[in-house]
């Protein structure tokens, strides 16, 4: 019975260590990479072309972007996808503007 209590308290610590590690690594880790080409920032417009907001996601080819199902939902009806290591949303200042395929 101790022995049972001990491993699930080792469990949870080593899982509850293991998030916050990662976490970390998310958030205010930005480091600069120009490695990745292929990575890019989406960001979602109305049908105005105003903001709405940003998603990562990967160049498969040279004309598809693939990124999370949720970074295309409404109001968006149109994208800009940036590549360049310093873009930033909501107005970087180059973009291919395109339109989501669900």
């Amino acid at each position: 019975m101790k022995f049972r209590l001990l491993f699930g308290a080792a469990a949870a610590v080593t899982a509850l260590t293991a998030m916050t590690a990662s976490a970390g690594a998310i958030t205010n880790n930005y480091q600069e990479d120009n490695v990745h080409d292929f990575v890019g920032l989406m960001v979602a417009l109305d049908n105005q072309g105003e903001f709405l907001w940003r998603c990562s996601g990967s160049l498969l080819d040279q004309t598809t972007f693939l990124t999370a199902g949720h970074c295309t939902d409404a109001p968006a009806v149109g994208a800009r996808v940036y590549f360049q290591q310093d873009a930033g949303a909501p107005q970087p200042a180059h973009g291919a503007t395109a339109t989501p395929r669900r």
